[in-house]
Parts: structure tokens; C-alpha cells; sequence
């Protein structure tokens, strides 16, 4: 594929962003906006990532189906930070 929102890949640059990418993957899987965020967080726990790529992959146990990409998102101790990318 050329992009893939859910497993964090992207093949080249496009007039239409990442974002809009994954909701037009998700909507043609027909998934409802829950069904979706379900998914994005299992495949990261799993570390399903393009390429092993540790973005998002928010556990200390990659490959365990686990809540700890929910967990770890919300958790108000999270310092976020912008990058330059």
C-alpha cells in the first residue's frame, strides 16, 4: 500500500495528510470512531508498526495485547513535547 495510518507508514508525501489517510482507511473498513481507536491502540501494543518502528508504541512490552497505549497516552504525568518533523 501507499499509506497505512494503522500500522504508522506512509510510502511518499501527499497533498492529503497522515490523519486523513487513517480516517479514510478506517471509514472504508467501516469502522466506527471507537472501533477505531481500539485498533490503533492494539496494533501499537503489539508493535504491528511499518517496519518495527518504535513510534507510538507507547509499552514496555512490545507484543503483549495489553491497555498500556491508553494507559501511557492519558497519563497526565506525559510530558509532550513538539518535534521539528
Amino acid at each position: 500500500p501507499v499509506a497505512d495510518g494503522f500500522r504508522n507508514y506512509q510510502k511518499s508525501k501527499f497533498t492529503v495528510s497522515a490523519e486523513e489517510l487513517l480516517i479514510d482507511r478506517a471509514q472504508l473498513l467501516t469502522l466506527t470512531a471507537p472501533e477505531m481507536t481500539v485498533l490503533i491502540g492494539g496494533l501499537r501494543a503489539l508493535n504491528a508498526n511499518a517496519g518495527q518502528a518504535p513510534h507510538g508504541v507507547f509499552t514496555s512490552r512490545p507484543g503483549t495485547l495489553t491497555n498500556d497505549f491508553f494507559v501511557n497516552l492519558l497519563d497526565m504525568r506525559t510530558a509532550w513535547k513538539p518535534t521539528a518533523e
